[in-house]
C-alpha cells in the first residue's frame, strides 16, 4: 500500500508538471523536497519512476492543444499536434499519443529485462575504479562539448564552480575537514537544495517567465470515437515500434535523456514520411516513454546519472543511504528490483493511460489560468521550501545566504545551461575519490 500511495503522489504530481510549461520533472522534484526527503529508497525510486513516466502523458496536451511544450521532449509535439487541433482532431491526436506511449513503455521494459539478463553477471566489473573513471569522464566529455552550443570554456567554468562549491566539509580523500573557514555550518558541506534551487531551478522558471497560455486560443476539442483512434494506431504500428526502439537506445545517451531520441524519431519519420504528421507524431510519442528507463539503467546499476532530474533523485538517494556497490553485490537482489520495477512502470502507465486521455480537455481549460501568477507563486514556494529544510537541518542561516547568493547568480545564468555546474557539484566527491585510487594505483 505504501508503494501504492507513493506511486499515485507521483502520477497527481506528473499531472501537474506536465501541463504546467517550465514546470517539469526537475522543479517539481526540489518543489517535493520535504515530503520526498522522508522516503525511503524504494519509493524515492518509485516515485521518481510515476513522476517521469505521468508527464511523458500529460506533457503532450499543451503540446497538441496550444503548441507550447511541457517538457523539452514535447517539442515533436508542439509542432504537429495543433495541426489536428486546427482540424478540429486534437483528442485523436492525443489519444493516439496515449496508446503509442504504452506501447513505448512495454517496448522499454521488454528490451530492459532483455539487456539486464546479459548485464548483471558482468556487473561487478563495472566498479573497478578505473571504469568508473572512464564512464565520469566520458559524462564530463558531454557536459563540456555538447552543453551551451558546444561553448567548452562557458562549460570548464560552469564544472569549475560546482566543484570548487563541493570541497568544504568533509573529505573523502584525506583526514578531517577543509574549506570551512571557520564556519560550523560548512562542516557538513554546501546544502543541494539551494544550489539546485538558485542555479537549476530558478533560471529554468524564469526562460519561461513570459510564456502566457491564457493568451492562447481557448480550447475547442472535438470528441472522437475510440474506435477510430484504434483504426488509426493501428496504421502507424510500424511507426510506433520504430520509435520505441530507437528511442530506447537513444535514451543511454549521457545529458539527453528523452530528448535525443524523441527528437531523432521524429527526425526519422519525417524523413521517411515528410508528409504524414501522424507518423511523426506517434514516433515520437513511444520514443518518449521507451527511453526513460534506458535513461535511468545508469543511475540504478552503477550510480551515475545522465540527466538533471538524475541528477537530482541521485542526491536525494544518497542521503537516504543509497549505494549501488551495496545492492550489485547480490546479483539476485538486483535482477529482482528490476523486475519489479518494470513491472510497476507498465502498471503506472496504464493509470495514467486511463486518467490522462478521458481527461485532457478538462486538463487543457486548467491550463488556461495566468501563467505568470503561477510561476511568481512557484518562486515563494520554493522560498520556504529552502527555509523549511535549512531548519530542518539545523543550518537556516546558511540555507537563507545560500539561497539568496545562488539565486543572484542563477538570474545571469538564466540564459545558459548550468547542467554542468549541478553535475559536478553532485559528483564531485565520488570524482575526487575514484581519481585518487587510480593515481594511486597505476601512480
Amino acid at each position: 500500500m505504501t508503494e501504492l500511495a507513493v506511486v499515485l503522489m507521483g502520477i497527481l504530481c506528473g499531472t501537474a508538471a506536465g501541463m504546467l510549461p517550465g514546470i517539469g520533472i526537475t522543479v517539481t522534484l526540489v518543489l517535493m523536497w520535504p515530503i520526498l526527503y522522508t522516503l525511503g529508497i524504494l519509493e524515492l525510486i518509485l516515485y521518481y519512476m510515476a513522476l517521469s513516466a505521468t508527464v511523458q502523458y500529460t506533457g503532450t496536451i499543451p503540446s497538441v492543444f496550444f503548441g507550447v511544450p511541457g517538457e523539452s521532449n514535447s517539442v515533436p509535439a508542439s509542432i504537429e499536434g495543433p495541426k489536428f487541433t486546427r482540424k478540429n482532431l486534437a483528442m485523436l491526436a492525443i489519444g493516439g499519443c496515449q496508446l503509442s506511449s504504452i506501447i513505448g513503455a512495454i517496448v522499454g521494459a521488454v528490451l530492459t529485462v532483455a539487456l539486464l539478463y546479459f548485464l548483471i553477471p558482468y556487473l561487478q566489473y563495472f566498479f573497478n575504479s578505473t571504469f568508473k573513471l572512464a564512464l565520469y569522464s566520458l559524462v564530463l566529455v558531454f557536459l563540456i562539448f555538447v552543453y551551451n552550443q558546444g561553448r567548452v570554456f562557458l562549460n570548464l567554468f560552469l564544472i569549475g564552480v560546482g566543484f570548487s562549491l563541493a570541497m568544504p566539509g568533509e573529505s573523502m580523500v584525506e583526514n578531517g575537514l577543509r574549506y570551512t573557514f571557520g564556519f560550523y555550518d560548512l562542516s557538513f558541506g554546501i546544502p543541494l537544495l539551494p544550489v539546485l534551487i538558485g542555479f537549476l531551478v530558478v533560471p529554468t522558471i524564469l526562460k519561461n517567465y513570459e510564456t502566457d497560455t491564457s493568451a492562447k486560443l481557448t480550447v475547442n476539442a472535438v470528441s472522437v470515437p475510440a474506435s477510430k483512434i484504434f483504426a488509426w494506431l493501428t496504421r502507424n504500428l510500424a511507426s510506433v515500434f520504430r520509435g520505441s526502439v530507437l528511442g530506447y537506445f537513444c535514451g543511454f545517451v549521457p545529458g539527453m535523456g528523452t530528448d535525443l531520441g524523441t527528437n531523432s524519431s521524429y527526425a526519422l519519420e519525417k524523413k521517411l514520411h515528410p508528409l504524414n504528421s501522424g507518423k511523426q507524431l506517434l514516433s515520437a510519442e513511444s520514443a518518449n516513454n521507451s527511453g526513460v528507463l534506458a535513461s535511468w539503467l545508469p543511475l540504478l546499476l552503477i550510480g551515475i546519472p545522465i540527466t538533471s532530474s538524475e541528477v537530482i533523485i541521485y542526491g536525494m538517494l544518497t542521503n537516504a543511504g543509497w549505494n549501488p556497490l551495496e545492492i550489485t553485490s547480490v546479483q539476485d537482489t538486483m535482477t529482482n528490483m528490476f523486475l519489479t520495477l518494470s513491472v510497476w512502470y507498465v502498471i503506472i502507465n496504464i493509470i495514467v493511460l486511463i486518467v490522462a486521455w478521458p481527461f485532457a480537455k478538462k486538463v487543457a481549460n486548467i491550463i488556461t489560468c495566468n501563467y505568470n501568477t503561477l510561476i511568481i507563486s512557484t518562486l515563494v514556494v520554493l522560498y520556504f521550501v529552502n527555509s523549511y529544510l535549512g531548519y530542518l537541518d539545523f543550518r537556516f542561516a546558511l540555507y537563507q545566504i545560500c539561497f539568496f547568493v545562488f539565486c543572484t547568480f542563477g538570474y545571469f545564468l538564466r540564459k545558459h545551461n548550468s547542467m554542468p555546474l549541478i553535475f559536478m557539484f553532485i559528483i564531485a566527491l565520488d570524482f575526487e575519490a575514484v581519481l585518487t585510487r587510480v593515481w594511486q594505483i597505476h601512480f
